[in-house]
């Protein structure tokens, strides 16, 4: 696979990527995906995170999944599919990867929770979920793991790299491949970044660079017809309970409400919300892990009461509070455990308004989005 050089103001090179590359992982799915691209076979790419991978702050077409979509263009027909979700974590991810991504049956898949993931209450579990369900495709796609950053430099990469590491995984670290140029002086964070998290458009090519930099690594392609290795067995003990299912209102089995009406959520689920204190929603549901989706924005948005099996599980707020010099208000699902032990059953959850709300909020409004389930 021949390398197409970067024509930006700022260019990934040899040292960054090397400095970049954490692990090559086993050699055995990278020579199976270069036989079918080498021999033009048709292949799907498809790309799991957060608003990174969704293409934000990039020009379109010009995010680093895209990007490398297109390259492969030049040695087969590709399939590109893009399940980049903004504001979400790999927990969200682990969840939904069946029905987004892995019906699509990929022979390549990127996963960026890098970022996201300091916003993740089950990160280990979470991961390594996502990561188990990806490798069990029966067609044994390449699984390739990127870490990128925020503008301080930090992100969880220290925490999925034992994950990756034991799946035996490719990984690649945007932060340590260009972080060390802008702490240097070499780059200003403006000349990768228009804000505090997002890569412009020089800065997905990079990332781009190293994913094609990975593919054209040298490889015996005698490995390609070598049987894949089994997965090794599970790391977390929680990991195989978040292999499950997301319900939203349409759903969920609705007991009883007052002052609740279902309205569009975001990422199309359908959520129940309302504005009206005291108003109280009854839901049935079963399982033996529950974690609750709500929405979170800097705007007049109230609290609710929740009470699982009867039982008092506290207080979701609404209302985010976002940092001063923070133009982003939020707006996004925040999910949050209402239990990782239940007796497998029917359990009932109730959701009551309250007429209290945070001080710089001046309303009441509440949206649940869904509940993750297994």
């Amino acid at each position: 696979m021949p390398s197409n050089p970067i024509h930006h103001d700022r260019r990934l090179t040899q040292d960054n990527f090397q400095r970049g590359l954490v692990d090559l992982g086993d050699p055995i799915r990278l020579a199976r995906f270069r036989e079918k691209c080498e021999h033009g076979q048709p292949i799907t790419y498809g790309a799991i995170g957060g608003s990174i991978t969704a293409g934000a702050s990039a020009q379109p077409g010009k995010a680093y999944a895209p990007l490398l979509a297109e390259y492969l263009k030049a040695f087969t027909d590709v399939t590109f599919v893009n399940a980049g979700i903004g504001a979400s974590n790999s927990l969200f991810g682990s969840f939904r990867v069946g029905k987004d991504l892995l019906s699509h049956q990929p022979d390549l898949i990127t996963i960026e929770y890098a970022v996201n993931d300091a916003n993740n209450p089950s990160i280990e579990p979470g991961y390594e979920a996502l990561i188990h369900q990806c490798m069990s495709l029966p067609n044994a796609p390449l699984v390739i793991l990127i870490f990128t950053m925020r503008r301080d430099g930090e992100n969880t990469q220290n925490i999925h790299i034992p994950i990756g590491r034991h799946y035996g995984l490719p990984m690649l670290s945007y932060r340590d491949a260009v972080f060390p140029c802008v702490e240097n002086g070499e780059w200003d964070w403006t000349d990768i970044s228009p804000d505090e998290v997002h890569p412009n458009d020089d800065g997905h090519a990079m990332i781009c660079e190293m994913l094609k930099l990975y593919l054209q690594s040298p490889v015996n392609q005698g490995h390609a017809s070598e049987p894949i290795p089994a997965l090794p067995a599970w790391l977390h003990p929680q990991a195989p309970r978040h292999v499950g299912r997301i319900l939203d209102a349409t759903a969920l089995k609705c007991v009883s409400h007052t002052g609740w009406i279902q309205a569009p959520h975001r990422d199309g689920y359908t959520g129940w919300q309302s504005n009206q204190p005291g108003a109280e929603l009854i839901l049935q549901f079963t399982g033996n892990l529950a974690y609750f989706g709500y929405k979170k924005y800097a705007g007049d948005y109230g609290k609710v009461s929740v009470e699982l099996d009867g039982k008092f599980i506290g207080e979701f707020d609404g209302f985010y509070e976002k940092p001063i010099i923070q133009q982003w208000a939020g707006g996004h699902t925040v999910i949050e455990p209402l239990s990782l032990n239940m007796q497998d059953g029917e359990h009932i959850l109730q959701l009551k308004l309250l007429d209290t709300h945070h001080p710089d909020s001046h309303g009441h409004l509440f949206e649940m989005g869904y509940l993750l389930l297994s």
